[in-house]
């Protein structure tokens, strides 16, 4: 395979990724480098809840679509 094809691959990879997948690669990945379970735990079910936001408020399903306008939350209150 040449390098221009397997950058189109790679870029396609990008483009079509879910948030879903996004986020199961970085648990993965963070079980691979030997963070802790409860980390991983806590991560996976804060990203999850995320997911669940930005796929029932948002309508996005591939982490190609999301912008800094999506994980902006300096207008939420605290209150």
């Amino acid at each position: 395979m040449s390098e221009e094809e397997c950058d189109h691959d790679s870029q396609m990879q990008r483009l079509t990724m879910t948030i879903q997948g996004a986020i199961q690669a970085y648990v993965d990945h963070q079980q691979h480098v030997g963070r802790r379970y409860k980390t991983l735990e806590w991560h996976q079910m804060a990203l999850m809840v995320f997911e669940h936001y930005l796929r029932s408020e948002q309508q996005l399903v591939y982490a190609s679509q999301i912008t800094s306008n999506d994980v902006n939350f300096s207008s939420l209150s605290c209150s």
